[in-house]
């Protein structure tokens, strides 16, 4: 089992690599072409739809992968998952269309119900595209997964490029993402149907669809609150700083991506390994816990002590991201640990716990933002989405330890957690010191190692004693 995980894990891990260079190539090249304030309009388009992609999902990737291994006809169960995506992108529709002109006046302060009503077209495609994915995940095809992946996601970063080139403005990059998405949607569908024999046709009864929208329903509003944590900080940033300010921000955010080399392939993979294996867990979860805790504290201590040369691959004007970006790496830590910690809510059935845990975390982030943005400007509003992040993963794992409890020596995770924060705040207050702040950094990543190296390694010898067992 401890082969095929970490098989399973790098193939998936491949997906990501392949995802950061494509943004470690396009992230310098979109700061030179836009001004800060207008690439932090066009980022704020983006993040109206990654924040609202979630609703016409309404849970349902969640469903599929929930039900995936307890349902004999998978064909069956993805069309009923898609018929509810349908219905829920039609509402979505509607409202945007209804409210497009309020809406643009509220995001972009100017009315242009145009860009609205183009992003929520969007929302349909981009759903499709997430189901897709999602099949090929629970199916653990990492070569289809990686490559629809990678398409997707350099669209996106191509959608970007495009609009700067031609005309450097959000209404450009609405219709290019707009006609970029549908035009994949469409090959994704077909290459479904291809490899998988999936069918779009057919009749599906309401007593089908009723459990899954009692199931996505709670998801959804989870997602949704989830992704407002994300969307928060923007937006109260551009809306009491400015656009400009929202541009840094957002190429700071880019730079902490560079850490999903270890979060985004481990939480592609994890979440159906945990599904097919949890019933016999025997300290194996325990062990990659506390393996991918090391990993990510190593991340941040060397993207950290490498943030000078870092923010050099974006435009001049963007020289503020150094101290930034290593502060939003606590939110990728977090979020990373706490997909470890969760999946007893999932197995337990008690859905609802999600909403409880983003209401938590949205409510912090707001509080955060609403005292740190106008004392601190961009590092306030990175400070609260970090801060926020740990709220997150503290919530989350006390209720998913409460029905699940596979973690063991949670004191090591909190030490390196303080000690990760330790870390990006050395960077600020050193801030220009850089032996300093190197002997320092250097000197907490000796301390956390003897903490964590010895317990792997018996974590590991654990594990391989119970594999000879069976």
């Amino acid at each position: 089992m401890a082969t095929g995980f970490v098989k399973n894990l790098v193939g998936f891990s491949s997906e990501s690599i392949i995802n950061f260079i494509i943004s470690f190539i396009t992230v310098p090249i979109a700061t030179r072409l836009f001004a800060p304030d207008a690439y932090g309009q066009v980022i704020m388009l983006q993040s109206v739809v990654l924040l609202c992609v979630v609703l016409p999902q309404f849970g349902q990737d969640q469903a599929f992968a929930r039900f995936f291994h307890e349902s004999k006809d998978k064909n069956r169960l993805l069309n009923i998952n898609l018929t509810v995506v349908l219905v829920a992108w039609s509402f979505v529709m509607m409202g945007s269309v209804i409210f497009s002109r309020i809406l643009s006046v509220k995001i972009f302060r100017e009315v242009n119900g145009t860009a609205i009503i183009l992003a929520a077209y969007t929302l349909l495609p981009m759903s499709l595209i997430r189901m897709s994915l999602m099949v090929y995940r629970m199916q653990i095809k990492i070569k289809s997964y990686i490559a629809q992946s990678v398409i997707y996601n350099t669209l996106i970063k191509a959608a970007i490029l495009c609009t700067g080139f031609l005309r450097s403005d959000y209404n450009m990059y609405a219709f290019l993402l707009a006609g970029m998405m549908t035009a994949f949607a469409i090959l994704c569908l077909l290459g479904q149907y291809r490899k998988n024999k999936v069918s779009f046709y057919g009749t599906v009864k309401m007593q089908e669809i009723k459990p899954f929208l009692i199931f996505g329903f709670p998801a959804v509003i989870a997602a949704f609150l989830f992704q407002l944590q994300s969307f928060l900080p923007r937006y109260l940033l551009s809306s009491s700083v400015g656009f400009m300010e929202l541009g840094i921000y957002s190429a700071s955010v880019s730079l902490a991506s560079t850490i999903n080399v270890v979060q985004a392939g481990f939480s592609s993979y994890f979440g159906p390994y945990l599904y097919g294996h949890y019933e016999q867990d025997r300290g194996q979860i325990n062990y990659i816990h506390h393996t991918m805790s090391y990993l990510c504290f190593l991340a941040v201590c060397g993207l950290t002590l490498f943030s000078g040369i870092i923010v050099k691959l974006l435009g001049e004007k963007y020289a503020g991201a150094q101290t930034v970006f290593p502060v939003l790496l606590i939110y990728l830590i977090c979020v990373t640990l706490s997909e470890t910690t969760v999946y007893g809510i999932n197995i337990a059935k008690k859905m609802y716990l999600h909403i409880v845990v983003s209401a938590l975390t949205v409510g912090s982030v707001f509080a955060f933002c609403i005292i740190l943005i106008p004392k601190l400007g961009v590092l306030g509003a990175a400070i609260s989405y970090s801060a926020s992040a740990l709220v997150f993963l503290a919530s989350r794992t006390y209720w998913g330890l409460k029905y699940f409890k596979p973690i063991k020596n949670g004191g090591v995770t909190v030490a390196m957690l303080v000690a990760a924060s330790a870390v990006t705040l050395i960077n600020i207050w050193l801030d220009g010191e850089t032996l300093k702040k190197t002997l320092a950094i250097l000197a907490i990543v000796a301390v956390m190692s003897c903490v964590y190296l010895p317990l792997l390694k018996k974590r590991l010898a654990d594990w391989k004693t119970l594999e000879k067992k069976k």
